[in-house]
């Protein structure tokens, strides 16, 4: 069997921007709180992050004192934002959290769609898939009353990394296809970029590679003319996984290798993440095992640092088939066992539907186990594990036939 693929990762979800309020200015602390706001606004246009999570914490502090409701909310709702750029998902969704009953209690529509949107990006980042779900389309139900399609494509696009996450392609294909069109509406070059790509990884993922293909490389030609380094650097990992499924194994090399550039560029830790795990697979297909082996590691390092689930599983399963690969059997098992329980840790929370999505990846994990407790003469063991996957597969299969009922 195959090295598990990569997932062709869509590019970084866009960040839905909470727009500066303008409250009232009658006190002087007031006045003090909206410099704050403001000044952060402008640290945060610059990519200054963690320089305006410090303001904007001060903003918040300031509207506070005066019981300033609306300001409060907006620095609240800004620092959300800045945490989510930042990667800091945990702080994220514990500030968004605490925003949304106060944007709902001043029946602040856009304030409550905005918060809603960026909480959806924090919780799909710690693969809190169904909640993601949940709150993407709460957040679209109110961008459509609202009347932002700016907004709802961007919603759209988070929508569809969602359910593709969980193995739904059918429906971020739709989502994906209905952002384009908005997109495309507006004129919105960057946004028919992104849909495109992420269009393109879905036909990649249903096995429509040169359709794949064909999307990519619109995507990348739209990204290269609007001056998008992290859009080029996502599509042209996308180019080269779709290019390693077709065997052309130096166009993939080449195209990883530019994206892995970029990345160290612009500072970009998970897009290095993941030119580094697909390089690790093109070197394993090539039999260079200890290239293939060192680039795994950095990439599950990478993702273990980001805090996400689905990138370390990930980045476990490809380092396990790589050690097989280089006769380290012990090694192997031991990093199947922790992809098990990554994977494991996706599921709680899940509908049922992608529950059997998450356990359709890990039947692959399961059999490489059994393969390398085989190899290493662990036959007791080989058989207990492969009880446990068929202990699986019939709980799912239950799923399926309740689902379908």
């Amino acid at each position: 069997m195959g090295a598990i693929a990569t997932v062709l990762f869509s590019i970084s979800p866009a960040v839905i921007y909470a727009e500066i309020s303008q409250p009232f200015k009658q006190v002087n602390k007031e006045i003090s709180a909206d410099q704050l706001l403001q000044a952060g606004d402008r640290q945060y246009q610059a990519g200054q992050t963690d320089q305006a999570i410090a303001t904007w914490k001060q903003a918040q502090s300031a509207y506070r004192q005066v019981k300033n409701r609306p300001g409060e909310a907006t620095a609240l709702a800004n620092l959300g934002m800045a945490y989510v750029t930042g990667e800091r998902y945990q702080d994220a969704i514990a500030v968004l959290e605490t925003v949304l009953p106060i944007v709902r209690s001043l029946n602040d529509q856009p304030g409550e769609a905005r918060a809603l949107g960026n909480l959806g990006i924090a919780y799909k980042m710690l693969g809190n898939y169904g909640q993601a779900i949940q709150t993407h389309r709460q957040a679209g139900k109110l961008m459509r009353q609202l009347g932002d399609r700016p907004g709802l494509g961007q919603v759209l696009l988070n929508l569809g990394n969602a359910f593709e996450a969980v193995g739904d392609y059918d429906s971020a294909a739709i989502a994906y296809q209905q952002s384009l069109k908005l997109a495309e509406q507006g004129s919105d070059r960057p946004g028919i970029a992104i849909a495109l790509g992420n269009l393109g990884a879905v036909y990649a993922n249903q096995g429509k590679d040169e359709a794949a293909i064909a999307t990519f490389q619109k995507s990348l030609a739209i990204h290269r003319a609007t001056h998008n380094p992290a859009g080029e650097a996502s599509t042209l990992i996308n180019l080269g996984s779709t290019s390693h499924s077709l065997g052309k194994r130096d166009d993939a090399i080449r195209y990883y290798q530019q994206s892995l550039a970029i990345a160290h560029q612009l500072n970009n830790r998970r897009l290095a993440g993941e030119a580094l795990g697909s390089l690790g697979l093109a070197y394993e297909d090539l039999k260079e095992f200890p290239k293939a082996i060192a680039h795994h590691r950095q990439s599950l390092e990478i993702g273990r640092s980001l805090n996400d689930p689905e990138a370390t599983g990930i980045a476990l399963n490809n380092l396990a088939h790589a050690l097989f690969g280089a006769g380290k059997l012990p090694e192997a098992e031991s990093t199947l066992r922790s992809a098990v329980t990554q994977l494991d840790a996706l599921r709680p929370g899940l509908s049922d539907l992608y529950r059997i999505s998450i356990f359709d990846t890990q039947v692959h994990t399961y059999s490489l186990l059994q393969q390398v407790l085989v190899a290493a003469k662990k036959y007791e063991a080989a058989l207990e594990v492969a009880e446990q996957g068929r202990s699986r597969a019939f709980v799912e299969l239950l799923s399926r036939r309740q689902g379908a009922g």
